[in-house]
């Protein structure tokens, strides 16, 4: 199943993208935007440690983060030791930006955390 996602599919990230881009700056986030991303973050871990039971239903961002995350174990790490907004530093949120801005636009991917 998530070999079967595209990353041309990387505009599904653009709203968990702005999440971390307002954690990045300091900026107050609303309480649904937080639960969103969290609800992401949890179910692509879910996915990737069983892919033939996911939680369902399942987020299409939840399947283009796990297929993004796969490919690295170092975000990968960061993304599992993510367990509430809370434990997202500003640090973190810049690393995990900066790779999904590497990830994608390396392979003209239509996204660009720049705009």
């Amino acid at each position: 199943m998530l070999a079967a996602t595209a990353p041309a599919q990387s505009e599904a990230l653009e709203l968990f993208r702005l999440v971390f881009e307002m954690r990045q700056v300091g900026q107050q986030i609303p309480s649904t935007l937080e639960s969103y991303a969290l609800k992401v973050i949890e179910q692509a871990r879910a996915l990737l440690s069983d892919p033939i039971k996911p939680p369902l239903p399942l987020l299409p961002e939840a399947i283009v983060l796990a297929t993004t995350i796969r490919r690295d174990e170092s975000l990968r790490n960061d993304v599992q030791s993510i367990t509430s907004f809370e434990s997202i530093n500003k640090e973190q949120a810049v690393k995990i930006l900066k790779y999904l801005e590497v990830s994608f636009d390396s392979k003209n991917q239509p996204f660009n955390i720049k705009g």
